[in-house]
């Protein structure tokens, strides 16, 4: 336990800041690939399809975005034993749409 205590805070710093870059990847990765779609937008016909299609896009990142943050959420819940008051799972117990995305990958 001791040797847990003295690693806990390092750990969960690095952790952070790896979920970070995580996060910020996928955010990169999704707006990068919508910027490859940009070129089709240009043809008339295609203008209103391209529309439904960014929806779809936005929606599917949205997905992706909540399931990552959902992920790094519950890799921070396990290496600090629940013990952030404000990030535990009872307080993701009570979310509506986060909760969905969280108890699929619950450990």
């Amino acid at each position: 336990t001791l040797i847990d205590a003295a690693l806990r805070e390092p750990v969960l710093s690095i952790l952070s800041g790896l979920l970070f870059l995580l996060l910020s990847l996928t955010l990169w990765v999704s707006r990068y690939v919508a910027r490859m779609f940009t070129v089709v937008y240009k043809i008339p016909v295609i203008g209103t399809i391209n529309t439904l299609v960014g929806g779809i896009v936005g929606v599917l990142q949205a997905v992706l975005v909540l399931f990552v943050a959902a992920l790094c959420c519950q890799l921070l819940i396990a290496f600090s034993s629940g013990g952030f008051f404000w990030l535990n799972d009872r307080v993701l117990d009570d979310t509506y749409i986060f909760r969905v995305f969280y108890s699929l990958i619950r450990f």
